[in-house]
């Protein structure tokens, strides 16, 4: 995938599971612990980047991992640039990834969006206070797997 993203215009990074722990965490002054997690940061490449170039590459790449049905991997495709220029804009949309089989592959595309969207963060099971204190702290695009289950599970949560 590496080798794909370079001919586009990108580096490649490290995904959020792997995130480096700067830490263990630590405490600020209100009391309140900060925790050490720090996401990547993907600098803009330098030189114009052929738009519709990029996005049939990512549909590209998608695809050699996970079968979509039709349109699905170019919606995803726009969604992963999405991420990087959603701060452009007043509202932002989510994806929520179901279907009625098990083992159908959500997992893998979570783990495929995970090299791809900007400063990714996965979860399969996050607490609420969690899950808020992540968005507020680190504003990650939040991949979470699993998350109809868990999040209907929580009351605080279910908005989502």
């Amino acid at each position: 995938m590496s080798e794909g993203i370079r001919e586009i215009g990108q580096e490649p990074r490290t995904n959020g599971a792997q995130a480096v722990l700067a830490e263990a965490g630590t405490k600020e002054k209100n009391g309140r612990w900060r925790a050490g997690v720090k996401l990547p940061v993907v600098e803009p490449w330098p030189d114009a980047v052929n738009g519709a170039v990029l996005l049939d590459r990512i549909v590209y790449e998608l695809r050699r991992f996970v079968v979509f049905p039709k349109w699905a991997a170019e919606m995803l495709a726009l969604w992963i640039v999405h991420t990087f220029a959603f701060h452009l804009r007043d509202v932002t949309t989510y994806v929520a990834i179901e279907s009625p089989e098990k083992e159908c592959g959500k997992s893998t595309l979570l783990t495929v969006l995970s090299q791809l969207v900007n400063r990714p963060a996965v979860s399969s099971n996050i607490s609420s206070s969690a899950f808020f204190h992540a968005i507020e702290e680190l504003q990650p695009t939040l991949l979470m797997d699993e998350a109809d289950s868990n999040l209907r599970a929580r009351r605080e949560m279910r908005a989502f």
